[in-house]
């Protein structure tokens, strides 16, 4: 309820036309109300009776008498005029706030009504004492495991942040102001709802405490713990919610440090505003070591987020592009077995299936199947089916598929065999009524009469269905074989079924590194033929990723393909890259593990714990932390090209690279660095083949491997890792050579011989468009082995001399 309200017909000047009201707790629009007219004057209202009153920059009417007595909270233009008609106004002590416990309400409606971050648990509002803070189910996977009700009636609330420990800066910070008003929400009945709890305090003695807690990252770490008392005695837990019996912390006695669960933490009085207390203990870990499962994960162990938020945006870019969008798109992610490939899809999954129907298929369980493509489309169809919801609206999917393949144009005698067939099967019920029957026969005439017209219609329906439907591979391969141009009529089904998807499809095809080379050619040649033949005008394309190993998709071709080898081979280019090379338009290559990222999985699957930094020392390694965060942050929001992004990265310290990695990738796709980077790699077109697939496979993939070798840690150069490339997509032979002997290529710091290649290589060293790319290299840029492992992603080998030293970076 708003204490006193009041009217100036002579406040802040605007330029906002329509009649519009503003809300109270809008940090935004009251920065923009203050800087339309500072000090403009405002009368006749009562809260500042004793005199006019002015408004500053940040919104706060003073009165010369009173001090700071009043808020802006709303103003108003005439609708047609567009001028300024009138404010509003509000005592400085009242919030505004008109929201009763046990609400619910969309959290989007509830931050358009009060401002604050509607991505964040703690959300202060600017020129308001309150702060808002929610809680729900969901947060114990990012480690705030402490939320809830306790025996001594307070609310406990895990602090902010996911990984590392937990410090007083931004909402944690703001929360331990106790002068704030903390309101309280929890998840609401219904999806996107909150629930309002009611107001809440710190208490005075004891407001927060140390704990311990698995980050998002799953290694322990420590968390800040706040005790929240409602204001309002009536407010009591949700019956459906059960206090935690855990016994109530004591106080440490000096206040400025304290023990929890065996770690020590040495707290700066300015970072901390209140004594903390000690915390419950961590449940002892087991003797025994964990058993993991060698099932894909759908949590993010391994740091591949950031890979698979790379594929998904260019899934996204791809299928808005206004000149690729009814274009077909593959990609391929490529690995050895035991990689990840699959975890990857997973990731991808949770991405992207808001916007788009993913189609998994496992070729290996599909292989002994056949034809191939009578899998994908069963696949297909199966998924739109159940995309479609409710059981009434499946079965009209169901009648509109068969009456479009009857009356399908190229086989128009479908429809008119069951046409002629019922009009025959019509006549012959009629017939016996239009002549003369006997008394004594006419029971057995009739039945056998029924009996026949059943088993006609059944035979006529059976006979539609093996045609119009395809519920079998037998009644696919009776296609095959009966149909003049069998691919056209399975292109245009395939056409049809992406029209009738209530979203756009992505197939995941998984396993095929498993199947035989026959298998493998068929399945991708049926890929192929269903993207390149399907008339996609004014409808929508399909896309695949199709996660395997390379190396085995290159050899089956190679071994189904064999009387050819030879015949369309080029220096450091095989039969099998030009098949891989023409089905795939990018190829995204999975990470390497660095050794930290090693230990981190490792330490993850033993259960081990990180032992805890020095007393003393883990908040000032956690302000330290967040410093370079910050400024890491700041770096990236400013530089716009690929090479200022790397400076930026090298720039920080290990612990911030590894832990802002995803952000670093975040700005590598960013539209305006995408831009920038085409700018940038134009300088490389001499040195690419004059094939517009090469040129396009270059492009595609520079932006995916310089986010792959920034995950791995790796901060090779751009016009290096740009040079590989070209490498790669010319000679992948080579490169692929070098790859697999990265510990055999010699010292780090000489430019790397080719004359050391087995015999094998003779006519490719002896290549001149090999010697004309070497020669022009960009500037700076050297082939070292060193650089050559970099650009794989691998971290060179230190000399036996030198194994306390840092490995050499390129």
């Amino acid at each position: 309820m708003l204490m006193a309200e009041g009217w100036s017909s002579s406040c802040l000047r605007g330029g906002f036309h329509g009649l519009r009201r503003r809300r109270a707790g809008d940090c935004a629009l009251m920065r923009r109300m203050a800087s339309d007219a500072p000090g403009e004057q405002f009368r006749d209202l009562p809260p500042c009776s004793a005199g006019p009153c002015s408004v500053d920059r940040a919104g706060v009417l003073h009165s010369s008498e009173l001090g700071e007595c009043c808020q802006v909270v709303g103003c108003f233009d005439h609708a047609l005029e567009g001028r300024r008609i009138g404010c509003r106004a509000v005592a400085i002590d009242d919030d505004g706030w008109d929201i009763e416990p046990g609400t619910e309400l969309r959290r989007t409606e509830l931050h358009a009504r009060y401002g604050g971050n509607r991505q964040s648990g703690i959300a202060p509002i600017a020129n308001s004492r309150n702060i808002l803070i929610f809680t729900g189910d969901s947060g114990g996977q990012y480690g705030y495991t402490y939320d809830g009700w306790h025996a001594d009636r307070t609310y406990h609330y895990t602090g902010e942040g996911q990984t590392g420990p937990q410090t007083f800066v931004r909402g944690n910070k703001a929360l331990a102001d106790a002068s704030r008003k903390v309101r309280l929400f929890i998840d609401g009945s219904r999806k996107a709802y909150v629930q309002y709890v009611g107001e809440f305090r710190l208490p005075d003695e004891e407001p927060w405490y140390y704990g311990e807690s698995e980050g998002s990252d799953g290694r322990l770490r420590q968390v800040i713990v706040f005790r929240l008392e409602p204001k309002d005695p009536s407010i009591v837990e949700p019956p459906s919610v059960t206090s935690k019996e855990t016994p109530r912390p004591k106080m440490r006695g000096d206040g400025s440090s304290t023990e929890v669960s065996g770690l020590t933490s040495d707290v700066d009085p300015e970072e901390a505003p209140a004594a903390h207390v000690e915390g419950p203990k961590a449940s002892p870990r087991s003797e025994h070591d964990k058993w993991s499962s060698d099932k894909p994960a759908t949590t993010d162990e391994l740091k591949r987020d950031g890979l698979a938020e790379v594929i998904a945006r260019r899934i996204k870019d791809f299928s808005e592009s206004e000149s690729e969008r009814d274009a077909s798109f593959l990609i391929h992610i490529d690995g050895p077995w035991g990689t990840g490939k699959s975890t990857i899809l997973e990731l991808l999954k949770k991405k992207i299936t808001d916007d788009y129907l993913v189609v998994e298929f496992d070729a290996w369980k599909h292989a002994s199947v056949s034809p191939s493509w009578w899998a994908l489309l069963a696949q297909l169809r199966a998924e739109i089916s159940r995309a479609q919801g409710s059981w009434w609206k499946r079965a009209w999917f169901r009648v509109k598929e068969v009456t479009k393949r009857g009356l399908r144009g190229s086989t128009p005698y479908i429809a008119t065999a069951f046409v002629v067939g019922f009009l025959l099967l019509a006549l012959w019920i009629a017939w016996p009524y239009l002549q003369p029957t006997k008394p004594a026969t006419s029971v057995a005439s009739s039945a056998k009469l029924w009996f026949g017209v059943v088993g006609g219609v059944a035979a006529v329906a059976l006979g539609v269905s093996r045609f119009v439907w395809w519920e079998s591979a037998r009644g696919a391969k009776r296609l095959e074989q009966v149909h003049k141009n069998p691919m056209d009529e399975v292109t245009w089904y395939f056409t049809w079924l992406l029209k009738s998807s209530p979203k756009r499809v992505v197939f995941f095809l998984d396993d095929l590194d498993r199947c035989n080379d026959r298998h493998v050619v068929d399945l991708l040649d049926s890929v192929q033929t269903l993207v390149r033949d399907s008339p996609n005008e004014g409808g929508r394309a399909a896309y695949f990723v199709v996660a395997a190993h390379g190396s085995w998709l290159r050899r089956a071709y190679e071994t189904a393909h064999e009387p050819f080898k030879g015949a369309v081979d080029e220096p450091g280019r095989g039969l099998g890259h030009l098949f891989i090379n023409k089905l795939f338009q990018l190829t995204v290559p999975m990470p390497t593990l660095s050794a930290g990222t090693k230990q981190i999985f490792l330490d993850k699957m033993l259960g081990a714990e990180k032992a805890p930094a020095p007393p003393g020392k883990r908040a000032e390694n956690a302000e330290q932390a967040t410093e370079q965060e910050d400024q890491l942050s700041s770096e990236l929001s400013y530089s716009s090209s690929d090479e200022e992004i790397m400076e930026a990265y090298r720039a920080a310290t290990p612990e911030a690279q590894a832990r802002n990695a995803h952000r670093v990738v975040e700005r590598l796709v960013s539209a305006e660095v995408v831009e920038t980077r085409e700018h940038t790699l134009q300088k490389f077109g001499p040195l690419l083949d004059s094939n517009p697939r090469s040129l396009k496979r270059f492009t595609n993939t520079y932006g995916v491997l310089r986010s792959v070798r920034t995950l791995e840690g790796s901060d090779v150069g751009s016009d290096m890792l740009a040079f590989w490339l070209v490498l790669q997509t010319r000679w992948p032979i080579l490169t692929e050579y070098l790859e697999a002997n990265l510990n055999s290529l010699g010292d780090g710091s000489e430019v790397f011989q080719f004359d050391v290649l087995p015999e094998s290589f003779k006519p490719l060293t002896e290549d001149p468009e090999l010697h004309y790319v070497l020669r022009h290299a960009p500037e700076g840029v050297k082939l070292t082995p060193d650089a050559i492992r970099a650009c794989c992603g691998a971290q060179a080998v230190p000399d036996d001399e030198e194994e306390e030293e840092e490995p050499v970076a390129s």
